[in-house]
């Protein structure tokens, strides 16, 4: 990630390189559109907290995208949070971050004085 803050690398070479040592696949996020099914598997509070973005699923199982798969700590809260078998893919920080504002939008409250 130095790297690509340096501007020796791009993410999104960083992040194929990342799925391929974890032994996982690369996921284009930008040019998926997910179902609102998926999307509801995981609930907005896990996604962000996760940086997590479920990208498909089966009957109990579910393909959910990190920027990071070596972080075992948000893995095993993903886990303990959705209690499927979780397949994990590969995205860049930026896609998973532009997905988190497309499916999981924050809400905006208005406060009105009287």
């Amino acid at each position: 990630d130095q790297m690509v803050f340096e501007g020796l690398l791009d993410e999104t070479t960083v992040a194929k390189a990342k799925a391929m040592h974890f032994e996982t696949e690369f996921v284009d996020l930008d040019s998926m559109v997910v179902p609102e099914s998926v999307i509801d598997l995981i609930k907005r509070e896990a996604a962000r907290r996760f940086y997590a973005i479920p990208v498909s699923a089966t009957d109990n199982r579910i393909r959910v995208a990190v920027a990071d798969p070596s972080n075992l700590d948000n893995l095993d809260g993903l886990i303990q949070s959705l209690r499927l078998q979780i397949e994990i893919v590969v995205a860049t920080e930026t896609a998973i971050a532009n997905a988190l504002s497309r499916y999981y939008p924050t809400r905006i409250t208005s406060t009105r004085e009287v």
